[in-house]
C-alpha cells in the first residue's frame, strides 16, 4: 500500500496555495511560466516541518522497487545513477531535486483523486477529505495498528498544525485544488 503521510503537510499547503491563487490561475488559460517551481516555499513543510524524513525514504523506496522490477537495462542503469546521486545529498542540486519531486508527488496524488486505501478501509474522494479529522484519525489509528507509531503521531500533528487551517479552504475550493494540481502537472510535462 502506498502511504500518503509523507505528503500530508504538503497536501495541506497545496490546498492553501491553490485557494489563495485560484482566481488568478484559473481565470487565465495558461499558467504563469514556472508555476511548479514557484511552489518552492513549500519547503517550510518539507524540511523544518519534518515531512522530509518520511518523504525521502518513500522516494528512494519507489525508485529502488522500479530498479529491481524493470527489465530495461538502460532504465536500470539510469535509476541506479539517480539513486546514487540522491543518496549523496552533498549539495544544493540534490536538495532542489527533492523539493521538485515533493511538489510533483503532491500534484500527482491530488490529481488522481479519488484514492482508495483498501487496507485502511479509507477513501479520499475530494481534497477536503484530507482535512476531515475523523478520516485522518482513522488513518492514524490504522498506522498505529501497523506498528507505525511515529508516522501516526506525525499524521496527527500535521492535521493539528496545518490540516485544520486548510479545512475551510478545502471545502470552498475543492475543484480548484484538483484543477490546480493537474494544471501544474501539465505545465511541468510541457517544459
Amino acid at each position: 500500500m502506498y502511504h500518503f503521510f509523507p505528503l500530508l503537510q504538503g497536501i495541506y499547503v497545496m490546498i492553501s496555495k491553490a485557494a489563495e491563487s485560484s482566481e488568478a490561475l484559473l481565470s487565465s488559460e495558461d499558467l504563469p511560466t514556472g508555476t511548479l517551481k514557484a511552489l518552492a516555499p513549500m519547503e517550510e513543510v518539507l524540511f523544518p516541518g519534518g515531512e522530509y524524513r518520511f518523504f525521502f525514504p518513500e522516494v528512494l523506496g519507489c525508485l529502488d522497487r522500479e530498479l529491481r522490477e524493470t527489465d530495461n537495462s538502460e532504465l536500470r542503469d539510469s535509476l541506479n545513477e539517480f539513486l546514487f546521486f540522491l543518496i549523496l545529498l552533498s549539495d544544493t542540486k540534490q536538495i532542489a531535486i527533492i523539493k521538485y519531486l515533493h511538489v510533483r508527488c503532491i500534484c500527482a496524488y491530488l490529481g488522481r483523486l479519488p484514492v482508495f486505501l483498501p487496507e485502511a478501509d479509507l477513501e479520499f474522494k475530494v481534497p477536503a477529505d484530507y482535512c476531515d479529522q475523523n478520516i485522518i484519525e482513522k488513518y492514524a489509528c490504522y498506522l498505529g495498528s501497523r506498528d507505525m507509531t511515529e508516522e501516526a503521531v506525525y499524521v496527527r500533528n500535521a492535521f493539528e498544525t496545518l490540516g485544520e487551517q486548510a479545512q475551510q479552504e478545502a471545502f470552498l475550493y475543492e475543484d480548484e485544488v484538483i484543477d490546480f494540481a493537474r494544471l501544474l502537472l501539465e505545465e511541468d510535462e510541457e517544459e
